[in-house]
């Protein structure tokens, strides 16, 4: 009784989600910002300390071309999508703990919407 409740609880929450069209390209531009001491975005651009991120949305983990990554994201076949990338950036070492990526998370559900949208924008305005 008690976790039907709290099904229930939650499914009426109205909290950002990567479905919504509450996230905003504008918005996870300024949030990678805080990406930038590590990453590219721009296809031309080598890797930097960690992958480019230009083509991130429909790739499979660990496999950017000519990025070496740590072994966990070598073997992980699943394909990056909005809620894999919400469960990892929201805590990279909870997610994979020997992951070389040294960034804590983002907290915030809506800054981490706002940045998938800003990074899957990328890879669909240049298709």
């Amino acid at each position: 009784m008690k976790k039907i409740i709290l099904v229930t609880l939650l499914s009426t929450l109205s909290l950002p989600t990567f479905a919504d069209d509450t996230c905003s390209i504008e918005r996870g531009s300024e949030v990678f910002n805080k990406c930038t001491a590590c990453h590219r975005i721009d296809k031309e651009q080598s890797h930097f300390v960690g992958p480019n991120l230009h083509d991130l949305a429909g790739r499979i983990v660990g496999s950017a071309e000519g990025f070496k990554y740590s072994r966990q994201l070598r073997k992980d076949s699943r394909t990056w999508n909005a809620e894999l990338f919400d469960q990892f950036i929201t805590a990279p070492a909870e997610m994979f703990p020997r992951t070389r990526m040294a960034f804590a998370g983002l907290k915030k559900s809506q800054e981490r919407a706002d940045l998938y949208c800003f990074i899957k924008n990328l890879k669909e305005a240049s298709k």
